[in-house]
């Protein structure tokens, strides 16, 4: 049976963003929709793709929909994404009213009503897909007439075939545009496993609802497997282990670095972790390091205890200190992850995450607005509370950049606060002393230095100019004082 998958993702990449931006929301490999077409094309059905990404606009998606219809369609789509799902959908239907579209993925899961009051997708498909739909398309090739809601069939990890990277050009998208500055080309991501033990109140329990209550990590082996299959193919030179949590099982991360080193892998990787882990397990972390380990991406989260509590984050900010210590000490990277704007939280307690992340000074900061997404317990604590401010079409980005999420939160001052928060020297050379004047006195010599060199004065003055403002609002807000 043919079908089309459609991967919505223009939120933040944009129309046109695939192969011509360096951003990696632009150019990665959506893993659910690349799963999917893997299981499906071994189950011998046509698959083929349409990504948004790589089109002009909505004219450009209703004539490719127009060439394939009617016809079978399935879109995943993110909450983030999920206004250009629908869209994508009443065009699909405009186009030709017998064409029958499939929603899946992360929304259609989470907010299943919301989804379906639409009335826009005659079936969706909650959880895990891969098995689901191919056995609807199967269905249809029978005539058989399935449910409209369909929970998804959880089938076994290391029985799933590799992810179909061919059906999203990858080596023009995601191997040509590694995630992180320092990441060398090709590059390539994996997924070692899926779900998440732990219960952060903004992210459970609608991750398990994706996933299930038990977390399934594929045997190294086959993770090793795999990345002899990606080396030959792309011959890769750095790799992100894209799951959500790699550092579940000691045994299994120690059982990984000995097989990727015996390999001998010519790429440095990266994986998420948790501080408690990194504090706890320091031998492993040295494992790691010496495995060629070179990022860990951490969800910091906050620098007060009291919301790292209030999130159910199961960690202390004492822990997030001495885990910073400890990668620097063995020369990890670190690609921190904050929120502003939490439910409860004082401007005191922003001004206390703002000071933690320039005293740990990680490699990539990443400040985010805390958004309440459906399934979550705080998602759900905001509509009891009547917190949400209106929705837009850009509502569940996430970015310190974006548009607000609760009432009564300033969010002038949290973009203030972002701001400053990554506003510090990348040199890992420790404070710059003097406090806050002597620091702004030596970073706007800096700041002229640098732009002196081949630049007009207006230039110059324009920088300097900028540095400044940056400083009165921190003031302002009472931001970005001395660092202890």
């Amino acid at each position: 049976m043919k079908a089309t998958l459609i991967f919505p993702g223009i939120t933040l990449g944009g129309w046109g963003s695939f192969g011509s931006s360096a951003s990696s929301e632009a150019n990665f490999m959506p893993f659910g929709l690349a799963y999917i077409s893997a299981y499906a094309r071994k189950e011998g059905h046509e698959i083929d793709v349409i990504d948004l990404r790589k089109l002009s606009g909505w004219d450009e998606f209703h004539a490719e929909v127009k060439k394939r219809s009617p016809g079978i369609f399935g879109i995943s789509s993110m909450s983030m994404d999920f206004a250009a799902a629908a869209e994508a959908a009443r065009l699909i239907k405009e186009a030709d009213a017998f064409s029958v579209v499939v929603l899946g993925g992360v929304h259609a899961t989470v907010a299943t009503g919301e989804a379906d009051k639409t009335g826009l997708f005659d079936h969706i498909i909650t959880g895990e897909g891969e098995i689901s739909f191919s056995r609807l398309l199967s269905d249809f090739e029978k005539s058989a007439v399935p449910e409209r809601i369909i929970r998804g069939i959880s089938g076994d990890i290391k029985e799933l075939p590799y992810p179909d990277r061919g059906a999203f050009d990858y080596e023009n998208g995601e191997a040509a545009h590694p995630w992180l500055p320092f990441m060398e080309r090709s590059f390539v991501s994996i997924i070692a496993g899926r779900g998440c033990p732990f219960n952060c109140a903004f992210c459970q329990p609608a991750e398990r609802m994706v996933f299930g209550d038990r977390t399934k990590i594929r045997p190294v082996a086959d993770i090793i497997a795999e990345l002899r299959f990606l080396r030959e193919r792309y011959n890769f030179k750095s790799l992100l282990i894209h799951d959500d949590l790699f550092t579940i099982d000691r045994r299994q991360v120690i059982e990984f670095c000995r097989a990727y080193r015996e390999e001998k892998f010519p790429a440095s990787f990266t994986c998420q972790a948790r501080t408690d882990f990194i504090v706890k397990n320091e031998d492993v972390v040295a494992e790691m390091a010496l495995a060629g380990l070179k990022c860990f991406m951490i969800g910091f989260e906050s620098g007060s205890q009291r919301v790292l509590d209030f999130l159910k984050k199961g960690t202390t900010v004492e822990q997030n200190l001495a885990a910073a210590k400890i990668c620097d000490k063995h020369g990890i990277k670190i690609f921190a992850n904050y929120m502003f704007g939490v439910p409860t939280e004082t401007d005191d307690e922003v001004r206390q995450t703002v000071n933690f992340i320039r005293r740990i000074r990680p490699f990539q900061p990443s400040p985010c607005f805390f958004t309440p997404y459906p399934g979550t317990e705080l998602g759900d604590y905001c509509i009891k509370n009547d917190l949400l401010l209106e929705k837009s079409e850009t509502y569940y980005n996430r970015s310190a950049n974006a548009q607000g999420k609760l009432k009564g939160i300033n969010y002038a001052f949290l973009k203030a606060a972002a701001e400053c928060s990554v506003d510090y020297p990348r040199d890992n050379s420790g404070a710059d002393g003097g406090g806050a004047q002597g620091e702004v006195a030596v970073r706007l010599i800096r700041t002229v230095k640098s732009k002196l060199e081949g630049k007009s004065f207006v230039g110059v003055l324009k920088a300097a100019a900028g540095f400044l403002r940056r400083k009165l609002i921190y003031f302002r807000y009472g931001l970005g004082g001395s660092i202890k």
